[in-house]
Protein backbone atom coordinates (compact mmCIF):
# COMPACT_ATOMS: atom_id res chain seq x y z
CA UNK A 1 0.00 0.00 0.00
CA UNK A 2 1.25 3.47 -0.86
CA UNK A 3 0.42 6.95 0.33
CA UNK A 4 0.57 9.88 -2.07
CA UNK A 5 0.56 13.37 -0.61
CA UNK A 6 0.70 16.31 -2.99
CA UNK A 7 0.25 20.08 -3.09
CA UNK A 8 -1.82 21.74 -5.80
CA UNK A 9 -1.53 25.38 -6.77
CA UNK A 10 -4.09 27.29 -4.67
CA UNK A 11 -4.59 29.80 -7.51
CA UNK A 12 -6.45 27.23 -9.60
CA UNK A 13 -10.18 27.48 -10.13
CA UNK A 14 -12.22 24.93 -8.18
CA UNK A 15 -13.18 23.16 -11.41
CA UNK A 16 -9.56 22.94 -12.56
CA UNK A 17 -8.33 21.57 -9.23
CA UNK A 18 -11.15 18.98 -9.21
CA UNK A 19 -10.17 17.95 -12.75
CA UNK A 20 -6.53 17.59 -11.72
CA UNK A 21 -7.44 15.43 -8.70
CA UNK A 22 -9.70 13.31 -10.91
CA UNK A 23 -6.92 12.95 -13.48
CA UNK A 24 -4.44 11.67 -10.86
CA UNK A 25 -7.00 9.19 -9.52
CA UNK A 26 -7.81 7.97 -13.04
CA UNK A 27 -4.10 7.43 -13.73
CA UNK A 28 -3.85 5.15 -10.69
CA UNK A 29 -7.01 3.26 -11.65
CA UNK A 30 -5.91 2.84 -15.31
CA UNK A 31 -2.69 1.22 -14.08
CA UNK A 32 -4.75 -1.42 -12.22
CA UNK A 33 -4.47 0.41 -8.92
CA UNK A 34 -7.09 0.73 -6.24
CA UNK A 35 -7.69 3.88 -4.19
CA UNK A 36 -8.51 2.96 -0.59
CA UNK A 37 -8.76 6.38 1.05
CA UNK A 38 -8.80 10.03 -0.01
CA UNK A 39 -8.34 13.15 2.11
CA UNK A 40 -8.80 16.36 0.13
CA UNK A 41 -9.29 20.05 0.28
CA UNK A 42 -7.06 21.42 3.01
CA UNK A 43 -5.78 24.81 1.98
CA UNK A 44 -2.52 25.53 3.77
CA UNK A 45 -0.11 28.42 3.95
CA UNK A 46 3.37 27.31 2.97
CA UNK A 47 6.40 28.05 5.14
CA UNK A 48 8.31 29.15 2.03
CA UNK A 49 7.45 29.75 -1.59
CA UNK A 50 7.23 26.78 -3.91
CA UNK A 51 7.12 27.68 -7.60
CA UNK A 52 6.33 31.28 -6.55
CA UNK A 53 3.25 30.19 -4.56
CA UNK A 54 2.55 30.95 -0.88
CA UNK A 55 -0.50 28.67 -0.51
CA UNK A 56 -1.56 25.28 -1.76
CA UNK A 57 -4.20 22.59 -1.43
CA UNK A 58 -2.97 19.49 0.38
CA UNK A 59 -4.35 16.19 -0.91
CA UNK A 60 -3.62 12.70 0.38
CA UNK A 61 -4.42 9.39 -1.34
CA UNK A 62 -3.90 5.87 -0.04
CA UNK A 63 -3.76 3.34 -2.84
CA UNK A 64 -2.57 -0.09 -3.87
CA UNK A 65 -0.70 -0.63 -7.11
CA UNK A 66 1.90 -2.95 -8.56
CA UNK A 67 5.43 -1.63 -7.87
CA UNK A 68 6.30 -1.57 -11.57
CA UNK A 69 3.37 0.80 -12.26
CA UNK A 70 4.37 3.20 -9.49
CA UNK A 71 7.01 4.79 -11.72
CA UNK A 72 4.33 5.64 -14.30
CA UNK A 73 2.30 7.40 -11.62
CA UNK A 74 5.40 9.41 -10.65
CA UNK A 75 5.98 10.41 -14.27
CA UNK A 76 2.41 11.70 -14.48
CA UNK A 77 2.90 13.73 -11.30
CA UNK A 78 6.17 15.24 -12.61
CA UNK A 79 4.51 16.40 -15.83
CA UNK A 80 1.66 18.23 -14.09
CA UNK A 81 2.66 21.90 -13.82
CA UNK A 82 -0.01 22.68 -11.18
CA UNK A 83 1.37 20.15 -8.71
CA UNK A 84 3.81 22.05 -6.53
CA UNK A 85 5.26 19.08 -4.63
CA UNK A 86 4.46 15.40 -4.12
CA UNK A 87 5.64 12.56 -1.94
CA UNK A 88 4.94 8.84 -2.33
CA UNK A 89 5.64 6.62 0.67
CA UNK A 90 5.15 2.96 1.42
CA UNK A 91 2.45 2.60 4.03
CA UNK A 92 2.80 -0.43 6.25
CA UNK A 93 -0.33 -2.00 7.64
CA UNK A 94 0.17 -2.68 11.32
CA UNK A 95 -1.29 -5.83 12.76
CA UNK A 96 -2.45 -5.87 16.37
CA UNK A 97 0.05 -7.57 18.62
CA UNK A 98 -0.99 -10.66 20.49
CA UNK A 99 0.39 -11.93 23.76
CA UNK A 100 2.72 -14.81 23.09
CA UNK A 101 2.24 -18.16 24.74
CA UNK A 102 5.59 -17.77 26.49
CA UNK A 103 4.48 -14.51 28.13
CA UNK A 104 1.21 -16.12 29.24
CA UNK A 105 2.97 -19.04 30.94
CA UNK A 106 5.48 -16.72 32.58
CA UNK A 107 2.69 -14.62 34.08
CA UNK A 108 0.83 -17.71 35.23
CA UNK A 109 3.90 -19.14 36.99
CA UNK A 110 4.39 -16.12 39.25
CA UNK A 111 3.42 -16.79 42.87
CA UNK A 112 0.44 -14.83 44.11
CA UNK A 113 1.10 -13.08 47.39
CA UNK A 114 -1.61 -13.13 50.01
CA UNK A 115 -3.17 -9.78 50.59
CA UNK A 116 -2.83 -8.51 54.11
CA UNK A 117 -6.04 -7.76 55.91
CA UNK A 118 -6.84 -4.24 57.03
CA UNK A 119 -6.81 -5.23 60.73
CA UNK A 120 -3.26 -6.56 60.47
CA UNK A 121 -2.11 -3.39 58.75
CA UNK A 122 -3.75 -1.21 61.41
CA UNK A 123 -1.97 -3.19 64.16
CA UNK A 124 1.42 -2.76 62.50
CA UNK A 125 0.87 0.99 62.02
CA UNK A 126 -0.08 1.37 65.69
CA UNK A 127 3.02 -0.56 66.80
CA UNK A 128 5.25 1.70 64.71
CA UNK A 129 3.62 4.87 65.95
CA UNK A 130 3.76 3.80 69.62
CA UNK A 131 7.50 3.22 69.53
Amino acid sequence: MYELTYLINAGLQEIDSADLIKKIKQTIIQLNGEITQEITGQKIRLAYQIKKQQEGFLICLNFQIAPENLEKVEQQLKHEKDILRYLITIKKILKPKTISQKAKTKAASRPIKDKAEMKELDKKIEEILNE
